[in-house]
């Protein structure tokens, strides 16, 4: 509307400039050189129709490949990043992005043909990547491979890049997920209460459903899971995300869970680790046996119990709120009206930035 919006001490492009080529930019095609960043003075930008097509596919893709999610998801984030470089996107608008993405993949895996879909592309792209790990003698399992060659800690993704936000380079897992971390609030001061009660949409479990691991743990455990790993409460877009906001999927991706003896109680979600894992509760520690589905992948358990979480081991999910299968089709029908005319915003007033 042609106004600035007070982003309580945050600078809005991180401190990074405008980049200077773009201000007088010549394309090679025999025309004057042009103000590439003419046309945006107070065009449309929330959210960023660029982030949100990145997260789509790399929730998508870390949805189908959860043994590398954080590095996927980190990878994700620095794409919504560039668009801060540029100098064409306020954070505000790669928060947006960053929740319309996974919003739709999840809600698109209610659909029996979608998560059909997922588990096909899930086997075939296991299945390749084991053919060439065994080719390659990394191992004959695709997560031995992952193991032995390290993508999975110092030999994985990695980018030096560095600004006021995310301020040490990504060089192994650990620092992939911090960075994620730090890129899901972009230093915004907090609007909201912070250490909010969990909130887990319901469709979000679904981003889970191909962590073997995790195949042996209810809808409920799946939801323990998110909300211990989730990011804080109580930053811009929390209150009107209905928990989006704060899934954390690097972390939930990278956790060992720990049930209690009992199997039913959530009673500690460690992430950061090099694989996702479910143990219960003893001297041994003895893991849980995932088990095996029709199509390959983690086997889709029936919730036949609320599963409780101890409030002393993992605090956060205390009061887990259900969000997901209430929410309003005025609400989700919003959501669409806004992606398709940012996207198209996109499309006609930055199409030169698109090349």
């Amino acid at each position: 509307m042609g106004t600035t919006l007070n982003l309580n001490g945050l600078k809005q492009t991180l401190t990074i400039d405008k980049v200077p080529a773009y201000s007088d930019f010549n394309w090679g095609d025999g025309s004057a050189n042009v103000d590439e960043y003419a046309d945006l003075y107070n065009s449309g930008s929330f959210p960023s129709g660029h982030t949100t097509f990145a997260f789509t596919q790399g929730a998508g893709l870390a949805s189908i490949l959860p043994e590398l999610g954080p590095e996927i998801m980190t990878r994700v984030s620095e794409a919504g990043n560039n668009r801060i470089v540029l100098g064409v996107h306020y954070p505000l608008d790669i928060l947006g992005g960053h929740i319309a993405g996974q919003y739709g993949v999840a809600t698109a895996l209610n659909d029996d043909t979608a998560r059909q879909q997922n588990a096909d592309a899930r086997a075939e792209l296991v299945s390749l990547l084991t053919a060439q790990c065994k080719a390659d003698k990394h191992g004959d399992t695709l997560q031995q491979c992952i193991d032995n060659t390290g993508a999975n800690a110092d030999q994985g993704y990695a980018n030096a890049f560095v600004d006021e936000v995310s301020t040490k380079p990504v060089t192994d897992r650990t620092s992939a997920i911090a960075a994620y971390k730090a890129r899901m609030s972009y230093g915004f001061e907090k609007t909201g209460a912070a250490d909010a009660a969990p909130v887990v949409p319901d469709q979000a479990v679904n981003l889970l459903d191909n962590v073997t691991a995790f195949s042996s743990l209810t809808k409920d455990q799946k939801k323990a899971v998110l909300a211990a790993t989730e990011g804080d409460s109580g930053y811009p877009l929390d209150a009107s995300s209905q928990g989006w906001a704060r899934i954390d999927l690097a972390a939930a991706y990278s956790a060992k869970v720990t049930l209690a003896k009992d199997g039913k109680t959530v009673v500690k979600v460690e992430p950061g680790q090099r694989s996702a894992s479910v143990v219960t509760e003893g001297a041994n520690q003895k893991p849980v046996t995932p088990q095996p589905s029709r199509n390959g992948g983690a086997a889709a358990v029936k919730p036949t119990v609320n599963a409780p979480v101890a409030k002393t081991a993992v605090a956060k999910t205390a009061g887990l709120a259900t969000t997901g299968s209430s929410l309003a089709p005025i609400a989700t029908l919003l959501v669409a009206l806004v992606i398709i005319g940012t996207v198209t915003l996109e499309v006609i007033g930055y199409r030169r930035l698109r090349r």
